[in-house]
């Protein structure tokens, strides 16, 4: 039986995960630097004297951003560049195997490109992500290089 090791994280009502093998580090979200005209889900931070870009993956979804309450960011590497995502609460590092992975249901919305399975566990059902799809060049090289 194979199995995959994911970090659960939920994001508004929904839970999602993606590979622990994805993430660097998972810390507590922090006062972003300023930036000029980012887009709505983007913001910097500074971690460990390195300013890296963080997307909101409420409002990059379409949803209402709770900035009232403590959030989590999941920093993970896409190719050459660290990012982080900032989620409502990351609730667990568990395994799931193959066979309790679906495919993708036909999904068409912000969210279909970087979905690759729903996992089944108990009465939960979690979205299993492929960021490396949700983001564009762009998006990623959005603080820049400068520390």
């Amino acid at each position: 039986m194979l199995e995959e090791q994911v970090v659960v994280f939920r994001v508004d009502e929904e839970e999602y995960a993606i590979p622990v093998a994805d993430s660097k580090e998972i810390i507590r979200y922090q006062a972003a630097i300023g930036h000029s005209n980012p887009p709505d889900y983007t913001e910097c931070i500074h971690v460990r004297g390195k300013r890296i870009p963080v997307f909101s993956l409420s409002a990059k979804f379409g949803l209402i951003d709770n900035w009232e309450h403590d959030r989590s960011v999941i920093i993970m590497q896409i190719g050459s560049q660290d990012i982080g995502i900032i989620v409502d609460e990351v609730t667990e590092s568990r395994q799931l195997t193959v066979a309790s992975v679906e495919p993708t249901p036909g999904v068409i919305n912000e969210r279909g490109s970087c979905i690759t399975g729903i996992g089944k566990t108990g009465n939960r059902l979690i979205i299993l992500l492929d960021l490396a799809q949700l983001f564009n060049n762009e998006e990623l090289r959005f603080c820049g290089s400068a520390g």
